[in-house]
Order: structure tokens, then sequence, then C-alpha cells
């Protein structure tokens, strides 16, 4: 059963980014419909301009198995998911997938995954990692939101996992690419073409 005081400072952290942004650029709720798929060959590029720009991926491998995902869209009444950037007490950085609520309201960190390790990550845990990320990181995207519709499309598919990369677009702007891996396939092989999907919205700047 979630908390008010765990609800409360959830919806401070999805609703309430601590940055000045254009409020004409701000979205007023979440929207389901948030991600579309993008052809490989675009989405390699964009791998390509991100490591040419002298970016480096994380050298943690963001993971996460169909049948652990399953569970988390189960969560009733989900928009989508945010996609958190978060760092552990040792300085390694997270991504964390949480569901979010028809209100704006992420679910309890009971139903959050960790995507580096396929695992929930504990109440306390996600609360210090999540602050940790946004204490380093003031200026930089806390947040990467997927509608809830294109997760229904993917689940439509026979899929093992989906992998998270970075990427930058051809007008430099971050993005962060879902890589589906079909059931023929066993990771990344040449015969195996993922589906690939991308726009996620960002925070900042955040919803209202």
């Amino acid at each position: 059963m979630k908390s008010f005081s765990t609800i409360t400072m959830l919806l401070l952290l999805i609703a309430g980014c601590q940055q000045e942004s254009n409020p004409t650029q701000q979205n007023t709720q979440f929207d389901p419909t948030v991600g579309k798929q993008i052809p490989l060959e675009v989405a390699n590029r964009w791998l390509a301009l991100y490591a040419g720009q002298g970016r480096t991926a994380e050298a943690t491998t963001y993971k996460v198995t169909s049948e652990t995902f399953s569970a988390l869209q189960s969560v009733p009444d989900k928009t989508g998911f945010a996609f958190q950037h978060a760092l552990d007490e040792a300085g390694t950085h997270h991504i964390l997938i949480i569901p979010v609520g028809k209100d704006n309201v992420q679910y309890d960190y009971a139903d959050i995954l960790d995507a580096n390790s396929n695992t929930v990550v504990s109440n306390s845990d996600a609360n210090n990692w999540i602050q940790k990320y946004q204490n380093a990181n003031p200026g930089k995207i806390w947040y990467h939101y997927f509608g809830a519709d294109i997760f229904e499309e993917i689940a439509s598919y026979d899929y093992t996992h989906f992998d998270i990369e970075p990427a930058v677009n051809d007008e430099g702007s971050p993005q962060l690419l879902l890589f589906v891996w079909p059931n023929t396939a066993n990771g990344r092989v040449k015969d195996a073409d993922p589906i690939v999907v991308d726009a996620s919205s960002q925070c900042p700047p955040c919803p209202k």
C-alpha cells in the first residue's frame, strides 16, 4: 500500500523539476501516446553521433527482460513510464523504470525496476539514488518519459528483452533508445533486427 509521504515525495520528483523553463515548452499532462518506432538505420546513426561527439555510454548494461517488465506493465491506471537517471553510493549510474499514474503521481517504489540489474529496487535506495543524481546534475535531463501505448505495442511482439542506450539525434538533442530484441535473437546478432523505440519526452522541461 502506498503511503501519503511516499506519493507526495514522488509527485515532487516527477512534477517539480527545480529549474526554470519556457512554459510553452512544458507538457500539461503525461501523454500515453508519447514514443514511437524509428528505423534501425536511424538509431545506429544516432548512436554513432553520440560516440562521435566524444560521449561514451556507461559501462553498465541497461537491460530489462520481457518477463520482468510484464510485471511492471501490469500496474493499473498508468499513462506510461519514467526512465529515471540515478546514482548509487559508489557513483554508478542507474536507470530506474517507474510507472506514472493518470494523476501524474509515480507509484510506490515497490513497483520500480533497476535496469542495471533487471530487479526491483528498494524504496530507500531509489529515493537516495534519484536525489543524488539530481543534486549532481541540476542542468541535465533527469528522466525520459514513454507513454503506455508504445509498450502495449511492444507487448504484442514475442521479445526476450530490451536494451536502453543513450544517443544523439541529427539536431544534437539527447535521446534514450529502446532496442527491443525478438525471441529469435540472442543479444545483438547480425541476422536479428530489433524494434527501436524513440521520441520520449524529457524532464526538464517537466510536466506541470
